[in-house]
């Protein structure tokens, strides 16, 4: 399974996060009023929370500060990745 993970910039410390369900593909023309995004992926469960949401993991909120290209959440802190989507989810 691949998850996606989006910043919101300017400071914030939201997150969106989905599930990718597709493979990439690129829009060789842009929509009609979309100034940007030719580089796509399908995905689903999409939502929006904070990082520093005391639902959240400590490790895993750590993780998400992590503002690189490329990253994982290792599969010593997959449980802890998982339970807090749950909780976000769920307890809300």
């Amino acid at each position: 399974m691949i998850i996606v993970i989006v910043y919101v910039f300017g400071g914030s410390s939201k997150v969106t996060i989905g599930r990718v369900v597709g493979t990439y593909f690129f829009q060789k023309d842009l929509p009609e009023g979309q100034t940007d995004g030719r580089h796509c992926l399908s995905v689903e469960n999409v939502f929006t929370f904070d990082r520093d949401d005391e639902r959240v993991y400590p490790e895993i909120s750590k993780r998400l500060k992590l503002k690189g290209s490329h990253w994982k959440i290792r599969s010593k802190y997959e449980k802890e990745f998982f339970d807090s989507l749950g909780r976000l989810k769920f307890d809300s």
